[in-house]
C-alpha cells in the first residue's frame, strides 16, 4: 500500500490535507482533513469537555467479554452458542468499550 499526502491549502485559521492509499494501481482509500488553529471561544463553549475514562489497557476487550460471559451460569445456552459461533470466527479489530454503569459489566 502506498500513500500519499498533500497540502491543499494553508489558511489563517484552517490547513487542509488530502491523503490517498493505493493498491496494484488502485485508489482503495481517499480523505480529505482541515485542521482547525484553536482560537479563544470568549465564553462560548460548543462542546463538552471529555469526561474521564479509564486507560484503555484497563478495560476488558469484547473477545474477553465473551469469553467471561460463557463461564457465566446466568447467560442461557442459546446465547452462549451464539458467542461461541463468533469466537470462532476471525476478529479483525479489537474493541474495548467502557461498561455502562448499572449493567453488569464494570471491571
Amino acid at each position: 500500500v502506498i500513500i500519499r499526502t498533500k497540502k491543499v491549502r494553508d489558511g489563517k485559521s484552517f490547513a487542509t490535507r488530502s491523503m490517498e492509499a493505493r493498491q496494484r494501481g488502485q485508489t482503495i482509500f481517499a480523505a480529505m482533513a482541515q485542521f482547525h488553529k484553536e482560537e479563544s471561544s470568549q465564553g462560548l463553549e460548543v462542546s463538552s469537555s471529555m469526561p474521564q475514562v479509564p486507560d484503555p489497557d484497563m478495560l476488558i476487550s469484547d473477545r474477553e467479554f465473551m469469553e467471561n460471559a460463557l463461564q457465566n451460569p446466568q447467560v442461557p445456552e442459546k446465547w452462549k452458542a451464539f458467542i461461541q459461533e463468533r469466537l470462532a470466527q476471525p476478529w479483525r479489530i479489537e474493541r474495548r468499550g467502557i461498561p455502562m454503569p448499572g449493567l453488569g459489566a464494570e471491571p
